[in-house]
């Protein structure tokens, strides 16, 4: 829970409670007028923050490994991107149990510098922007915790680039924390 509590002290998010009020408002995302041009820009401009921002991401992840390995055959499939898969650490270990595979991990400039180290022959870190540059051609593709961080037509847009990269038998997996419809609030 720590690394949670401490992305939580970031000024991007305390700007965003302040903005609450007027996203309610006016339908527009919360970072809107956010300190740097936005959410990801701030994150972009300040290393600090966006190690913050990534240490709760990391942990999560580490939680969810086995039971994604444990519901997916990935042995059929002989390249998977993550996209946006920052600290690569369920690519790595999809990896490990398919040992003829081999990753892609796709994410921006800033997080693939900071994943470069402990790179393999069987893992190519790839920098992008999955809004204006062409995902890498794979045959399976990992989507995790990405979607939900933007609108319903940029989140279209996303899926649509792992659709044209994708190869004819390709495969998509979207993993997202859901919450029920009738969950009841205190």
């Amino acid at each position: 829970m720590m690394p949670l509590v401490r992305r939580l002290g970031i000024r991007v998010y305390w700007e965003a409670f302040e903005n609450l009020q007027d996203s309610l408002r006016t339908g527009l995302p919360v970072d809107a007028g956010s300190a740097g041009g936005g959410f990801w820009s701030y994150l972009a401009q300040h290393a600090g923050a966006s190690q913050l921002f990534n240490e709760p991401i990391a942990a999560k992840g580490h939680g969810q490994i086995e039971s994604v390995l444990a519901a997916y055959d990935f042995s059929p499939f002989t390249s998977i991107a993550d996209v946006g898969g920052g600290h690569r650490h369920l690519l790595r270990a999809i990896l490990a149990v398919t040992p003829a595979s081999l990753g892609v991990l796709f994410d921006l400039p800033e997080v693939i510098e900071l994943a470069a180290i402990g790179s393999s022959e069987r893992l190519t870190l790839q920098a992008g922007n999955f809004f204006t540059d062409d995902l890498p051609t794979c045959d399976w593709y990992l989507i995790i915790d990405v979607l939900h961080n933007w609108s319903k037509m940029e989140a279209l847009r996303i899926l649509e680039s792992a659709r044209r990269a994708t190869t004819p038998t390709g495969k998509l997996l979207v993993i997202a924390t859901m919450l029920p419809e009738d969950a009841r609030r205190s």
